[in-house]
């Protein structure tokens, strides 16, 4: 079935019970809780959906925002699982710990991670640019990314092995909670994990409740920018895919209501297994009627 995330409204309110109202108008029955909804937004909302039909299905870390940062601060990166400094770490453990508690009362089953980065010079801007100009196939481009994914292979063991860190400690509470963590797809290079690094951390923990969460708009965005392919993600890791976010990409810009970009939803319908968990998660401040237009726009594909 096809679930949103709470993604397109939690910042335009400030009482659960609206938040709950805007969710109703939906015609969905399956939630996605993200990390922008405060502490007492979340105190608020939580009777309200026990008391409901609406299935929360996931929760995105870190839900709900921790009582002492702001709300213009939430982030799914506020605290850094693979950062190389232990405080840091252990901030990002403790608070994605709190998700799993908040997940595992609400009889929630899955949770989605972002996993950190690479501190490195990425030099981002400039692919952007050569994608921005039309040159993004070009030598020179290519030039430019092969030497920075080279750099991003020679910086990223110490980042690696602290998200590792972090991972053995968060995998171990979902295992006892009975909860699957969801690794997301990042929209950076420089992101954790990459293509590769989600083989590696797969392995390595196997049997823990580890898996893949696909980010079609990420994806979308990388292979626009050369960087690798949807259909490559998906096939690779179609034996542990959890769930997947839908959103449609135009160029560079991500998280658009299904229908008002260029992903192909049709071809990516092809992988998904009955059980995944599809959320459509759209940027803040989507108008309700593009994510009304957006939900008939995937059930008339079949995916929802």
């Amino acid at each position: 079935m096809l679930g949103i995330s709470t993604s397109w409204k939690s910042t335009a309110v400030t009482r659960g019970a609206e938040l709950f109202a805007a969710v109703r108008q939906m015609d969905v029955s399956c939630l996605e809780l993200e990390y922008r909804i405060p502490d007492i937004v979340y105190a608020q909302l939580r009777p309200l959906l026990k008391k409901s039909d609406v299935r929360v299905v996931s929760l995105h870390n870190f839900c709900p925002i921790p009582p002492a940062v702001k709300r213009s601060m939430a982030s799914g990166d506020l605290f850094l699982l693979s950062s190389p400094d232990h405080d840091e770490r252990a901030e990002a453990v403790k608070w994605t710990l709190r998700t799993l508690e908040c997940a595992n009362d609400l009889e929630v089953q899955a949770v989605v991670l972002h996993c950190g980065r690479i501190e490195m010079d990425h030099g981002i801007q400039i692919i952007q640019d050569y994608f921005d100009r039309g040159d993004i196939e070009t030598a020179a481009a290519q030039d430019f990314i092969r030497t920075r994914l080279q750099l991003r292979e020679e910086k990223k063991a110490k980042y690696l092995d602290a998200l590792r860190f972090s991972l053995e400690k968060i995998a171990r509470a979902a295992d006892s909670l009975h909860i699957r963590i969801g690794l997301e797809n990042r929209c950076g290079y420089f992101e954790l994990p990459g293509p590769d690094d989600f083989e590696l951390l797969f392995a390595e923990f196997d049997g823990a409740p580890l898996y893949y969460w696909h980010d079609v708009g990420h994806a979308g965005v990388n292979e626009a920018l050369t960087l690798g392919t949807q259909e490559a993600l998906l096939k690779r890791y179609a034996n542990r895919l959890l769930g997947i976010h839908f959103h449609d990409v135009d160029g560079r810009r991500d998280h658009l209501a299904p229908g008002k970009g260029t992903i192909d939803f049709s071809a990516i319908k092809a992988h998904l297994k009955e059980a995944v968990i599809g959320i459509m998660e759209l940027k803040p401040g989507t108008a309700d009627e593009e994510v009304k237009a957006g939900i008939s726009f995937m059930r008339e594909r079949g995916l929802g």
